[in-house]
């Protein structure tokens, strides 16, 4: 139920504040479960994340999880 609501939050066309989607992207990689996984790995993608600082965010939050081979 929370993945699902840091999921639409972490979403750049319903929180327009990159600070608040990059909380729920950090949040989200927390729960490691697959949509999760999908929705930070999703925000690495300029088609998908406008903004370049949540984007480098997304990114880490990916590269902690493929270290920690949490996805």
């Amino acid at each position: 139920m929370y993945a699902l609501r840091l999921v639409r939050i972490a979403d750049p066309a319903v929180e327009p504040s990159p600070r608040v989607r990059i909380a729920a992207l950090k949040s989200l990689a927390a729960f490691q479960v697959g949509e999760a996984a999908s929705r930070v790995a999703g925000a690495t993608e300029a088609s998908r994340e406008p903004d370049a600082t949540v984007r480098a965010a997304a990114k880490e939050l990916v590269q902690k999880g493929l270290a920690a081979d949490l996805y």
